[in-house]
C-alpha cells in the first residue's frame, strides 16, 4: 500500500473532528496511548492492522514528540520495521512544510535498511538510525514537572512585523 494521509495536528483533532473521532482513535487505533499525536500516525497504525508493508507520505512530525509514540513506536514495538525513510524535506513549492517518506513492513526484512539515502543498521521510530545498542528514547522520571514548554504560536497569526512592533 503506498499513501499520503491527511494531515491534522494533534491539538485540533478534537475541534475539527468531534471528541468521540478522537476517542475512537485512542480507544480502537492507539490502544490506549494518548497524547497529542497527529492524524497521520492514526493513519499508520490504521494500516498496520490492514495490510503486511506500506509506504507513507507524510509530515515530518510522524518521527517526533507524541506523534512518534503513539504511532511509529508503538508499530516497532509489535515487530514492525522501518525499512526505508527520508526523515524530513522540504514540500515543492512550499517554504514551511517538512515531509518525511516511510516505509515499513511487518515481515522480515532482509534488503538493505536506507534512511536519507544512506545505508544503516536500522531505524528508530524518531526516524534516526538505530543505536547499536538497541537503545531507545524514554522519558526521565527525575525531569518530571521540571520545565514548561512555553508558548504554541501556530501560524503567522500572533506574529507582528517590526514596523508595527515599534510604533
Amino acid at each position: 500500500m503506498v499513501g499520503n494521509p491527511p494531515f491534522i495536528g494533534g491539538s485540533f483533532i478534537t475541534g475539527n473532528l468531534g471528541i468521540d473521532y478522537r476517542n475512537y482513535l485512542i480507544a480502537w487505533l492507539a490502544k490506549g496511548a494518548k497524547g497529542l499525536a497527529d492524524l497521520v500516525a492514526y493513519f499508520f497504525l490504521h494500516q498496520a492492522l490492514i495490510s503486511q508493508s506500506f509506504g507513507f507520505l507524510a509530515t515530518n512530525t510522524i518521527g517526533q514528540g507524541d506523534t512518534s509514540e503513539v504511532g511509529l513506536a508503538q508499530l516497532i514495538d509489535h515487530n514492525w520495521t522501518i525499512h526505508r525513510a527520508v526523515s524530513s524535506t522540504k514540500w515543492p513549492g512550499d517554504k514551511t512544510l517538512e515531509i518525511a517518506k516511510v516505509w515499513m513492513t511487518r515481515s522480515d526484512w532482509t534488503g538493505e535498511v536506507s534512511l536519507d539515502g544512506r545505508a544503516v543498521g536500522g531505524i528508530d521510530e524518531m526516524l534516526y538510525a538505530r543505536s547499536r545498542s538497541g537503545w531507545r528514547k524514554q522519558a526521565l522520571a527525575m525531569n518530571a514537572g521540571q520545565s514548561f514548554q512555553g508558548s504554541k504560536i501556530y501560524g503567522n497569526g500572533f506574529t507582528i512585523s517590526p514596523q508595527e512592533a515599534a510604533r
